[in-house]
């Protein structure tokens, strides 16, 4: 399904302040021996220009659905575009998203010699030139500043009331890192706006102001690495700088009550064959780089509603109730950082609870020990990606190793197929469907292979079609016709339990062609 665009307002600025900006006075204090020779601040600022040009194509949503009126001086920046996947995913849903950025960059001169702060200096520089006044627009983040003692981070959010004409409740983020470099300060501005549907309500909530907050804060110190990485290429007169680390922002704890495990446990605990089962997949945002394993339909659907998209099967099952031997699968999530974390160990909480992760859902429940028939549900955590991935397959494994993650523990121990499948039906009475963040109801027509099918998206958005589906063996098409004539094809595999089906479909009136996820479960009454 292709839900309709949606808009926020996202403004970032990003300023580049060195000593061309400071005041005669201040600027006349730099020690003479601080002037590189040899290097006049044309050759320099040529040399950053081109620096910093290369970075452009990497910056958040830079390219995607761009409008007019970008600057292309490198040096002198600004861009925007429309409908970008940087809503909040976990507190309410949201809609009209757009993207602003801009930066300017000027150098530590005298107008003709280049001058650059020996490291040794910087923090004290920090201190007596009052850098920290560029983070005073909001309030300054607690703990270490993410960038090193000479710099500073601050982040604020607010939100009001929608009305009738624009919608649900709105919601601005903002936020501001400042970094002392040899050769400058680097200032980077950030700005989250954006508003609920009115079927979310009119009035905002504490958490997705939170939440828009920490998004703010992500993408300032998202924009900030990069430019940093880029100046200190150039500005090769200083220290070495240590690679930075995504920070999570503090995040007011939820005001809301969790959400229950699927299926309260039995009193006392049933053996494993009498409690259902689900399978564990994995979805993945290619925007966040970030992985998540889930079960839930909660989850699911969520997951599509926020960006991401089905990577595949996590390489086993989890149960639906507690059972005998087993402990339950959490689902925490970091909305500073844009993590989500899935662990069934006591550890696996405890550093979710410190990083500032907080509790979503139980997806299901997992042997706390290796069990006959089960394979093992290992961690693994990308430093670079700031990425928890959970996972059971030896491709999953392979894939996570080769992209530069580590392994960290094994969280628990998960059936690789249901221990007994149900009798399968066939075609069953009627396919409960799931693709793209819509939720589907496929009706079989009496005893023919002929569906009348009605789709619910994200928003509240409805659609209908005809399905026309076909299976021999485990291989599943299904041919769908739109009321005005466009059709689409799926391809799915019927799964070992006879009622579950996974695969990909493309549709004709796609412009650039491409496939997308799909998965059902077939109702037999």
């Amino acid at each position: 399904m292709n839900p309709r665009p949606r808009i926020i307002l996202l403004a970032v600025s990003a300023i580049l302040v060195l000593f061309g900006n400071q005041s005669t006075s201040e600027a006349q204090t730099a020690p003479s021996t601080w002037r590189v020779n040899g290097v006049s601040f044309a050759d320099f600022a040529n040399r950053m220009s081109k620096s910093i040009e290369g970075t452009i194509p990497g910056m958040p949503f830079y390219g995607a659905n761009q409008t007019p009126g970008a600057a292309f001086v490198p040096l002198d920046f600004r861009y925007a575009a429309d409908n970008v996947p940087a809503s909040p995913i976990t507190t309410q849903p949201m809609s009209k998203v757009g993207f602003w950025a801009s930066w300017t960059v000027d150098l530590n001169d005298d107008n003709i010699w280049l001058y650059a702060i020996p490291g040794s200096a910087l923090e004290t520089e920090f201190t007596r030139r009052n850098e920290i006044r560029r983070c005073s627009n909001q309030t300054i983040d607690n703990g270490q500043p993410a960038f090193g003692p000479a710099s500073c981070n601050s982040s604020g959010g607010s939100g009001s009331r929608g009305d009738s004409s624009l919608g649900g409740a709105r919601y601005v983020g903002y936020a501001t890192v400042a970094v002392l470099r040899s050769c400058g300060v680097v200032i980077v501005n950030t700005q989250l706006s954006t508003h609920s549907p009115r079927s979310a309500g009119l009035d905002p909530q504490p958490d997705a102001i939170s939440e828009s907050r920490s998004l703010a804060s992500k993408y300032a110190k998202d924009i900030m690495q990069k430019l940093l990485v880029a100046f200190d290429q150039v500005c090769t007169f200083g220290p070495t700088y240590p690679t930075y680390t995504p920070t999570p922002t503090p995040t007011p704890a939820p005001t809301y009550s969790p959400t229950p495990a699927p299926t309260p446990s039995p009193s006392p605990l049933a053996t494993p064959a009498q409690v259902g089962m689900l399978k564990l997949v994995t979805y993945y945002n290619h925007q966040h780089n970030d992985s998540v394993t889930l079960s839930s339909d909660d989850a699911i659907r969520g997951a599509g509603a926020g960006g991401y998209t089905f990577s595949g099967d996590a390489g086993g099952y989890v149960f639906s109730g507690q059972a005998l031997g087993t402990v339950p699968l959490k689902l925490y999530y970091n909305s500073s950082i844009g993590d989500y974390f899935t662990t069934a160990t006591a550890e696996g909480e405890r550093s979710a609870v410190a990083a500032g992760y907080r509790f979503v859902r139980v997806e299901g429940y997992v042997f706390s020990s290796y069990q006959p028939l089960t394979v093992p549900l290992k961690l693994f955590w990308s430093a670079n990606r700031s990425d928890n991935l959970t996972i059971a397959t030896p491709e999953g494994e392979t894939g996570a190793l080769n992209s530069g993650y580590s392994f960290v523990r094994v969280e628990g121990h998960i059936p690789k197929s249901l221990p007994s499948a149900p009798v399968a039906c066939g075609l069953g009475v009627r396919w409960d469907e799931y693709e793209d963040g819509w939720t589907g109801l496929w009706q079989r027509r009496g005893n023919s292979d002929i569906f009348d099918s009605i789709w619910t998206g994200p928003a509240g958005q409805r659609a209908s079609a005809v399905m026309s589906i076909g299976m021999v063996g485990d291989q599943v098409t299904v041919q769908r016709t739109q009321p005005n004539g466009g059709t689409c094809t799926y391809a799915g595999t019927l799964g070992v339990d006879g009622l579950s089906v996974t695969g990909s479909y493309y549709c004709s009136w796609w412009p650039n062609g491409g496939r997308t996820q799909w998965r059902a479960s077939i109702r037999c009454s």
